[in-house]
Protein backbone atom coordinates (compact mmCIF):
# COMPACT_ATOMS: atom_id res chain seq x y z
CA UNK A 1 0.00 0.00 0.00
CA UNK A 2 2.76 2.78 1.12
CA UNK A 3 5.02 2.04 -1.86
CA UNK A 4 1.88 2.32 -4.79
CA UNK A 5 0.67 5.54 -2.86
CA UNK A 6 4.64 6.80 -2.97
CA UNK A 7 4.49 6.44 -6.25
CA UNK A 8 1.51 8.71 -7.13
CA UNK A 9 2.52 10.97 -4.16
CA UNK A 10 5.75 11.01 -5.64
CA UNK A 11 4.01 11.95 -9.20
CA UNK A 12 1.98 15.03 -7.61
CA UNK A 13 5.05 16.08 -5.73
CA UNK A 14 6.77 16.40 -9.13
CA UNK A 15 4.14 19.15 -10.31
CA UNK A 16 5.00 21.49 -7.17
CA UNK A 17 7.05 25.02 -8.15
CA UNK A 18 10.14 26.02 -5.98
CA UNK A 19 8.84 25.85 -1.86
CA UNK A 20 6.55 23.76 -2.33
CA UNK A 21 3.96 25.97 -3.62
CA UNK A 22 1.81 24.29 -6.54
CA UNK A 23 2.64 24.97 -10.34
CA UNK A 24 2.08 24.08 -13.54
CA UNK A 25 0.70 20.32 -13.51
CA UNK A 26 0.44 19.60 -17.61
CA UNK A 27 -3.14 19.11 -18.95
CA UNK A 28 -5.41 21.03 -17.34
CA UNK A 29 -3.32 23.02 -15.22
CA UNK A 30 -4.26 24.30 -11.52
CA UNK A 31 -8.02 25.09 -11.26
CA UNK A 32 -8.68 28.12 -9.39
CA UNK A 33 -10.43 27.62 -5.90
CA UNK A 34 -14.21 28.71 -4.61
CA UNK A 35 -15.23 30.20 -1.72
CA UNK A 36 -12.55 31.17 0.79
CA UNK A 37 -9.89 28.52 0.23
CA UNK A 38 -7.15 29.37 -1.96
CA UNK A 39 -4.09 27.70 -4.36
CA UNK A 40 -1.57 28.73 -3.01
CA UNK A 41 0.86 26.95 -0.02
CA UNK A 42 -0.61 26.46 3.03
CA UNK A 43 0.26 26.96 6.73
CA UNK A 44 -0.64 23.89 9.15
CA UNK A 45 -4.51 24.82 9.86
CA UNK A 46 -5.48 25.03 13.16
CA UNK A 47 -9.36 25.03 12.42
CA UNK A 48 -11.74 22.11 12.83
CA UNK A 49 -14.19 20.16 11.02
CA UNK A 50 -17.63 21.52 11.24
CA UNK A 51 -20.43 18.66 12.37
CA UNK A 52 -21.91 19.22 8.79
CA UNK A 53 -18.83 18.03 6.95
CA UNK A 54 -17.79 21.71 5.18
CA UNK A 55 -14.44 23.12 4.96
CA UNK A 56 -13.27 24.84 8.00
CA UNK A 57 -10.85 27.42 7.82
CA UNK A 58 -7.98 28.38 9.97
CA UNK A 59 -7.59 32.19 10.75
CA UNK A 60 -6.54 34.29 7.77
CA UNK A 61 -5.55 31.62 5.41
CA UNK A 62 -8.06 29.59 3.89
CA UNK A 63 -6.47 26.37 5.17
CA UNK A 64 -8.50 23.27 5.04
CA UNK A 65 -8.79 20.82 7.42
CA UNK A 66 -8.70 17.01 6.09
CA UNK A 67 -10.10 13.89 7.50
CA UNK A 68 -10.74 10.20 7.21
CA UNK A 69 -13.33 8.73 9.55
CA UNK A 70 -13.85 4.69 9.41
CA UNK A 71 -14.95 1.30 11.39
CA UNK A 72 -13.11 -1.54 11.06
CA UNK A 73 -15.66 -4.41 11.22
CA UNK A 74 -18.57 -2.14 12.85
CA UNK A 75 -15.84 -1.51 15.55
CA UNK A 76 -14.91 2.03 17.32
CA UNK A 77 -14.47 5.01 14.88
CA UNK A 78 -10.83 4.99 13.64
CA UNK A 79 -9.57 8.86 12.62
CA UNK A 80 -7.10 9.67 10.40
CA UNK A 81 -6.54 13.34 9.65
CA UNK A 82 -2.62 13.26 8.65
CA UNK A 83 -1.20 13.85 5.21
CA UNK A 84 0.78 10.77 4.07
CA UNK A 85 4.59 10.71 3.37
CA UNK A 86 5.64 12.66 0.07
CA UNK A 87 3.10 15.13 0.41
CA UNK A 88 4.04 18.47 0.47
CA UNK A 89 0.99 20.53 -0.33
CA UNK A 90 -0.74 19.52 2.61
CA UNK A 91 -0.91 18.40 5.76
CA UNK A 92 -3.72 16.97 6.18
CA UNK A 93 -6.15 14.31 4.28
CA UNK A 94 -5.90 14.71 0.74
CA UNK A 95 -7.41 14.05 -2.31
CA UNK A 96 -6.49 14.69 -6.23
CA UNK A 97 -6.96 13.40 -9.38
CA UNK A 98 -4.29 11.83 -12.15
CA UNK A 99 -4.65 14.61 -15.23
CA UNK A 100 -6.92 12.97 -18.00
CA UNK A 101 -7.87 9.98 -16.65
CA UNK A 102 -10.88 10.80 -14.49
CA UNK A 103 -9.49 9.20 -11.84
CA UNK A 104 -9.42 10.22 -7.90
CA UNK A 105 -7.58 9.43 -4.89
CA UNK A 106 -8.35 10.08 -1.15
CA UNK A 107 -5.19 9.95 1.34
CA UNK A 108 -5.04 9.65 4.70
CA UNK A 109 -2.60 8.71 7.70
CA UNK A 110 -2.97 8.15 11.34
CA UNK A 111 0.18 10.03 11.70
CA UNK A 112 3.14 12.15 9.89
CA UNK A 113 5.78 9.44 10.84
CA UNK A 114 6.64 6.77 8.03
CA UNK A 115 5.57 3.86 9.98
CA UNK A 116 2.24 5.71 10.50
CA UNK A 117 -1.23 3.51 9.17
CA UNK A 118 -2.73 4.58 6.28
CA UNK A 119 -5.86 4.72 4.04
CA UNK A 120 -6.48 4.85 0.15
CA UNK A 121 -8.82 5.13 -1.87
CA UNK A 122 -9.68 5.46 -5.83
CA UNK A 123 -12.63 6.37 -7.65
CA UNK A 124 -14.32 7.97 -11.02
CA UNK A 125 -13.75 11.96 -9.94
CA UNK A 126 -17.52 12.89 -10.68
CA UNK A 127 -20.14 13.36 -7.88
CA UNK A 128 -22.03 10.15 -7.77
CA UNK A 129 -21.69 6.42 -6.94
CA UNK A 130 -18.79 3.86 -8.07
CA UNK A 131 -19.41 0.52 -7.28
CA UNK A 132 -16.16 -0.72 -8.46
CA UNK A 133 -13.71 1.40 -6.52
CA UNK A 134 -10.46 0.36 -4.58
CA UNK A 135 -9.51 0.64 -1.21
CA UNK A 136 -5.99 0.42 0.20
CA UNK A 137 -5.36 0.15 4.10
CA UNK A 138 -2.07 -0.15 6.08
CA UNK A 139 -3.20 -0.97 9.92
CA UNK A 140 -1.37 0.50 13.04
CA UNK A 141 0.54 -3.12 13.06
CA UNK A 142 1.98 -2.28 9.73
CA UNK A 143 -0.40 -4.91 8.25
CA UNK A 144 -1.48 -4.41 4.30
CA UNK A 145 -4.77 -4.78 3.71
CA UNK A 146 -6.28 -4.64 -0.23
CA UNK A 147 -9.84 -4.66 -2.26
CA UNK A 148 -10.30 -7.04 -4.99
CA UNK A 149 -11.80 -6.81 -8.39
CA UNK A 150 -14.15 -9.53 -7.27
CA UNK A 151 -15.16 -7.54 -4.22
CA UNK A 152 -14.72 -3.87 -5.40
CA UNK A 153 -15.41 -0.87 -2.64
CA UNK A 154 -18.77 1.21 -3.03
CA UNK A 155 -17.43 4.91 -2.94
CA UNK A 156 -20.20 7.83 -2.97
CA UNK A 157 -18.49 11.35 -3.65
CA UNK A 158 -21.11 14.17 -2.64
CA UNK A 159 -18.58 16.57 -3.30
CA UNK A 160 -15.62 17.87 -5.47
CA UNK A 161 -14.54 21.42 -5.68
CA UNK A 162 -12.16 22.62 -7.76
CA UNK A 163 -8.20 23.01 -6.63
CA UNK A 164 -8.06 24.29 -3.11
CA UNK A 165 -11.38 23.02 -1.87
CA UNK A 166 -12.65 19.64 -0.48
CA UNK A 167 -13.51 15.83 -1.69
CA UNK A 168 -16.12 14.55 0.29
CA UNK A 169 -17.73 11.30 0.45
CA UNK A 170 -18.69 7.80 1.93
CA UNK A 171 -17.02 4.00 1.15
CA UNK A 172 -17.83 1.12 2.09
CA UNK A 173 -15.04 -1.83 1.36
CA UNK A 174 -13.87 -5.30 2.31
CA UNK A 175 -10.22 -6.20 2.13
CA UNK A 176 -7.51 -8.78 2.00
CA UNK A 177 -4.39 -9.07 4.13
CA UNK A 178 -1.64 -9.29 1.51
CA UNK A 179 -0.49 -12.24 1.25
CA UNK A 180 -3.47 -13.75 3.51
CA UNK A 181 -6.65 -14.57 3.67
CA UNK A 182 -7.76 -12.71 6.57
CA UNK A 183 -10.42 -9.91 5.95
CA UNK A 184 -11.99 -6.90 7.50
CA UNK A 185 -15.01 -4.80 6.33
CA UNK A 186 -13.99 -1.01 6.18
CA UNK A 187 -17.12 1.85 6.24
CA UNK A 188 -16.60 5.65 6.68
CA UNK A 189 -16.45 9.16 5.41
CA UNK A 190 -14.36 10.94 3.97
CA UNK A 191 -13.94 15.12 4.05
CA UNK A 192 -10.65 15.23 2.33
CA UNK A 193 -8.74 18.91 1.06
CA UNK A 194 -8.16 18.78 -3.07
CA UNK A 195 -4.45 19.44 -4.08
CA UNK A 196 -2.73 20.08 -7.36
CA UNK A 197 -3.64 17.27 -9.54
CA UNK A 198 -1.22 14.89 -10.43
CA UNK A 199 0.46 13.78 -13.96
CA UNK A 200 -0.28 10.19 -15.52
CA UNK A 201 2.37 7.44 -14.60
Amino acid sequence: MRRVLATVFALGSSACGTGGNPGPSGAGGATSASGSATTGSQSTASGTTSASGTASTASGNGGCVGTVDFTVDGGATTHYASACNGVTESTTAVGYVIVGGGTLWVSACSGSAPSGADLGLVTNSTVGTDPNGSAFWTDANGVSWSGSTADPAVIDLTRVDPVGGVIEGHFTANVTQVGGSATHALEGTFHACRIMDAAPP
